[in-house]
């Protein structure tokens, strides 16, 4: 037996071989058939690498300060491309114009394939962008020197830079976010740059004392509060570098650990060091004043040109839904259709059946699409 092994098992080793190698052609090609074409495509780190590539500006805004800006453009400069922004408070990581990310969110998940010129933005006073950062910014409605300035304003620049200095786009942009992102999509569409085209905010912040994160009618959402500003709020030196670390509460019982801290101010005292600016702000404005109505962003979502699909969920219904409500007050054009949070946009594309190209629509039903063309 042992002579045979010898001579027999290379043969059988390659005989095998090919079998499995068939085996696992034939399997795919299952795998393939199988598949939901509606399935949306999902790119990965390796096909970001392979088709984009990024760049990093400090882009100026009118009053001096400057905004960190990650651009990522397709490599194939055959066409000119639409221009899609994502302005967020929470960071967007990794930095580094080499560094892609490990497993990519959001637009550049699922839209890649179908090439935008993709802009992520630290907003004002944020991680790698310089400035003052200010909860949920009031709007201005007169700007009568550069010194006067708002997300409005900072998206307008932004978009004007972008169309000056980053090459093959094709004249037309789009502005999205999710949640607080939402709060800067609603905040972009006011007094609007011409090229902005479609605005999309999803679930976005709009009145935090009626109806959102950290009031509802009126009523201190102690738990949720606490749980977001105990990290978002907390002051790091290299912001681009390091990350917030996460509370220890020390039990799992979190009534019986909001029981014990007992009058709200001991929070920022004995958990917060007083380094959380805002939660001083919440303390002191308990009832609606004008801190928080000059917060409130919809009573100047009025005139607006780009066409707008707000998207939002029953659970939170009442902040996504009243931008919605706010333009249709002010008599404008509105995509509404469709309620409905989770992947971003990706709601639009996994409630119809996907279409090559769609993505390049704001996904509104055909009487309110709007159009970011592939090329001139």
């Amino acid at each position: 037996m042992k002579p045979f092994q010898l001579t027999r098992l290379p043969l059988i080793i390659r005989i095998l071989g090919i079998l499995m190698l068939f085996a696992g052609l034939h399997a795919e090609d299952l795998r393939a058939e199988d598949k939901d074409p509606d399935e949306p495509f999902e790119a990965d780190q390796a096909y970001l690498k392979e088709h984009y590539t990024k760049y990093e500006y400090e882009i100026p805004m009118r009053d001096g300060v400057k905004l960190f800006t990650a651009v990522y453009t397709p490599k194939n400069q055959s066409s000119s491309y639409p221009i899609l922004i994502h302005r967020t408070p929470y960071g967007i990581r990794p930095y580094g114009p080499d560094n892609y990310p490990a497993e990519p969110r959001g637009v550049l998940k699922y839209y890649a394939e179908e090439r935008f010129i993709f802009v992520y933005q630290d907003v004002r006073g944020r991680n790698g962008s310089q400035g003052e950062f200010v909860h949920v910014r009031p709007h201005l409605l007169l700007k009568s020197t550069p010194a006067d300035i708002d997300e409005s304003s900072d998206t307008y620049d932004t978009i004007d830079w972008l169309i000056e200095n980053v090459p093959n786009h094709n004249g037309s942009a789009g502005l999205m976010g999710i949640s607080y992102p939402g709060f800067y999509s609603a905040a972009g569409m006011i007094d609007a740059h011409p090229a902005l085209k479609c605005v999309s905010p999803q679930a976005p912040v709009t009145d935090w004392f009626i109806g959102d994160d950290f009031h509802h009618n009126g009523a201190f959402y102690l738990a949720h509060a606490f749980r977001f500003f105990q990290r978002f709020g907390q002051q790091l030196e290299k912001p681009t570098r390091q990350s917030a670390e996460a509370f220890d509460y020390e039990t799992p019982n979190g009534y019986e650990f909001f029981l014990n801290i007992g009058p709200l101010y001991n929070i920022n005292e004995k958990h917060f060091k007083n380094e959380i600016l805002f939660w001083r702000e919440l303390m002191d404005h308990g009832s609606y004043d004008e801190f928080w109505s000059a917060r409130d962003i919809l009573p100047h979502l009025k005139d607006i040109k780009p066409a707008v699909m707000t998207v939002g969920g029953w659970i939170r219904c009442r902040g996504p839904l009243w931008p919605a409500q706010g333009l249709r007050i002010h008599g404008e054009k509105l995509a509404r259709r469709l309620q409905h949070s989770g992947d971003g946009a990706l709601g639009a594309r996994r409630l119809a059946p996907r279409r090559r190209g769609a993505a390049r629509q704001c996904p509104f039903p055909p009487e309110d699409r709007a159009i970011l063309p592939r090329s001139h």
